[in-house]
């Protein structure tokens, strides 16, 4: 889907024409008019989910986050497509999965890390009479796609916690998260590892759902941090951090306001990212927004969080981040 930010459906233009004033040129007056620079475009590639839940603001109330910028936004289904427009350059500026962007420097794609938005939205639900990770031993936990990264991190939690995820637990495993929350509800996953947005839609329609685990609390607890792992992250490539670093400052700065409004009016929020996103409903992405775990953390800040995931990651399957871990050319360190 594409949005684009000279859209009427969001707002004016951000260029406009600027009328000169009347000259007087040989006894009569003739208009003259001179023009804006041609804007420069930049392409903005995202995911559907609570990544994309996190631009609802920047689209639906298109600021001018720079005068003489144009930004064209895109919504896209998969983390395969997002890192095809990145590799092609059809995309300036994405929101992806942390590892996707580290992955994309280990192959040599000038790609910069600027910060992270979802800092994980993983929790263990059931509806039976367990309490914590003890009485997940001997039990079968579905939970999406092994080898992705949700699986990763869930297996290093259960080592942490005294599991063995080979030989204690069942894991089983679906190929789409569409999938976890009808077996969820119809009672064939009686345990499950659910995300958002999909958590709220399943209590809607199971009331008596428990969280029995929130992941991402668990992972801090581990790193003795107090911030969790930093899952959806904000790239632009080479030429736009190094030709246009205060555009890309500008952007920072006003989706993080972005991010703040959304967690002061869920409801609001819900609406917006609606009208770009095709599903879920409103309502679901409003309940779902209090556990997305959204904050804007810029790359100074983040980098001891990411460095930590992408550890974990690496250890476990060193192709995810693409076998090492960024080097210091990867951050973007605003101004």
């Amino acid at each position: 889907m594409k949005l684009s930010a000279f859209s009427p459906a969001f707002g004016l233009p951000l260029i406009l024409l600027i009328t000169s004033p009347l000259i007087a040129n040989g006894g009569g007056e003739s208009n003259t008019r001179s023009a804006e620079p041609e804007p420069v475009t930049l392409n903005f590639a995202m995911p559907a989910g609570m990544p994309g839940v996190t631009m609802a603001g920047i689209i639906t109330e298109n600021p001018v986050i720079k005068p003489g910028y144009r930004v064209n936004y895109e919504v896209l289904p998969s983390p395969d497509m997002l890192g095809a427009k990145i590799l092609s350059g059809e995309a300036q500026m994405a929101i992806a999965p942390t590892n996707l962007g580290a992955n994309l420097r280990a192959r040599d794609v000038d790609i910069r890390y600027v910060g992270s938005m979802v800092w994980g939205m993983l929790y263990i639900v059931t509806r039976e009479d367990i309490t914590g990770w003890e009485d997940l031993r001997g039990r079968e936990i579905a939970m999406l796609g092994r080898g992705l990264t949700p699986d990763i991190v869930f297996r290093h939690l259960l080592t942490a916690n005294g599991l063995d995820p080979e030989s204690d637990i069942t894991l089983s495993y679906v190929q789409a998260s569409t999938e976890l929350a009808p077996s969820f509800i119809s009672g064939r996953s009686p345990i499950s590892i659910m995300p958002e947005p999909a958590l709220s839609m399943v209590i809607t329609k199971v009331p008596d759902t428990k969280i029995l685990l929130d992941l991402q609390r668990e992972w801090a607890k581990v790193s003795n941090s107090s911030e969790s792992y930093p899952q959806a992250s904000l790239f632009v490539n080479g030429d736009t951090a190094d030709n246009h670093t205060e555009f890309v400052t500008a952007f920072a700065a006003e989706y993080a306001a972005s991010i703040s409004r959304i967690l002061a009016d869920p409801a609001a929020a819900g609406r917006a990212a609606s009208s770009f996103l095709d599903t879920p409903p409103a309502g679901v992405i409003a309940k779902s927004i209090p556990r997305g775990n959204l904050e804007w953390i810029p790359a100074a800040r983040a980098r001891r969080s990411l460095e930590e995931y992408l550890g974990v990651l690496l250890d476990s399957a060193p192709k995810t981040v693409g076998g090492s871990l960024p080097d210091d050319g990867f951050y973007f360190i605003t101004p």
